[in-house]
């Protein structure tokens, strides 16, 4: 990650300020699963859990079963400098988009420096500009060639043992973060840079994305067990590298995590030894590879219910991925909103959905 990052030190209205990127040093997946060389043929269906796959190859075959899941989903899900982002809403007043990824898409030193505790922060995006960094998709799943930038609004905070060693040890109670992105649009440079560009102040123009079903102005819901779930993002290498990829996962329940984490220990994953925290995340029986971290994960109906952050490794495809839960990323963000002053608040009631800038929010119902 570079360290020149426009108005980086812009004001904060929680406790803390974020840090600006200290170090060029490329973000890493915290547990990336296993790229095979050449792309697997596209699934016979979307009904069980299976490799990555291509989600252009896939669309481009209208009577394939994943088409339609896809068609709903393609449009919300950015390539986020060399890995993944997805928008999570635009039912705000101020008329942007509100995006979601994973803190260690980022890189490290971005929040604080590495053995230093990264403060919960909650950020107006308005007070400066943003950073150029988010690539755009088109209907097609193909990547359009213009950028946007992404302005910071709330990180929950991370401890000093997890801000080092390319945050490599985030878990995921802390690997999320939540931006604005407006209409702003950049062609992409030659070299491919996502960081070339200066933007400006946010501005009140809606993301133009494909949404055919409407899904981004509606509410979110939670993931159940035994649920099926479409899991997109940009792998970083591999035959899918810098192109929309997907995959097939079903949610565990509690018994089959216990299961999966002796599986994962016996096989020597350290996905094995990271405790499951079921406020959190969810476990999904399916493939992620490195870039889909930060990536969207979509219910059968092509609802949002979570942020891709880890994957196993030693387990071949289908293995293991860990989501946080959009749940749970709504209730930490009312948390956050609820400890402002009601000035505070009301900045930045223009920017999120109603039902979290109220002083006494709960989290999204299902």
């Amino acid at each position: 990650m570079r360290d020149r990052i426009s108005k980086c030190a812009a004001a904060m209205i929680v406790v803390g300020t974020a840090g600006c990127p200290s170090a060029q040093t490329a973000p890493a997946s915290p547990s990336p699963a296993p790229v095979a060389s050449t792309p697997a043929p596209l699934p016979a269906d979307c009904g069980a859990p299976h490799g990555v796959f291509s989600v252009s190859t896939a669309l481009a075959a209208p009577d394939h079963d994943c088409s339609p899941w896809l068609k709903r989903t393609v449009g919300r899900v950015l390539r986020s400098g060399g890995m993944s982002g997805v928008v999570w809403t635009t039912d705000v007043e101020a008329e942007v988009g509100i995006l979601l990824s994973a803190v260690h898409t980022l890189g490290e030193g971005w929040f604080a420096r590495a053995g230093q505790v990264a403060p919960v922060t909650l950020k107006d995006p308005s007070e400066g500009s943003g950073v150029v960094r988010l690539e755009l998709p088109t209907a097609t799943g193909e990547l359009s060639g213009t950028q946007a930038p992404l302005f910071m609004m709330f990180q929950p905070g991370i401890p000093a043992e997890q801000t080092g060693d390319k945050l490599h040890r985030i878990e995921p109670r802390h690997d999320f973060f939540v931006a604005a992105m407006d209409g702003q649009r950049f062609p992409l440079g030659g070299d491919g840079n996502h960081l070339g560009a200066a933007a400006g102040p946010l501005q009140s123009t809606p993301p133009q994305l494909s949404d055919p079903d409407g899904l981004l102005g509606r509410s979110h819901r939670d993931a159940k067990p035994g649920e099926r779930v479409l899991m997109l993002g940009y792998p970083n290498h591999g035959p899918h590298a810098g192109k929309l990829a997907g995959s097939v996962g079903v949610v565990l329940d509690a018994g089959q995590v216990h299961g999966a984490m002796e599986e994962l220990r016996a096989a020597g994953d350290e996905e094995g030894n990271l405790a499951y925290a079921p406020e959190v995340e969810h476990i999904v029986r399916g493939t992620a590879v490195p870039g889909m971290s930060g990536g969207g994960v979509f219910d059968v109906d092509g609802h949002l219910v979570g942020v891709l952050v880890r994957g196993s490794t030693e387990t071949q495809p289908p293995g293991y991925v860990r989501f946080v839960r959009l749940s749970f990323i709504t209730g930490e963000l009312s948390a956050a909103i609820s400890a402002l002053p009601d000035a505070s608040r009301k900045a930045l009631a223009r920017y999120l959905p109603a039902a979290l800038t109220a002083p006494t929010a709960a989290p999204a119902p299902e």
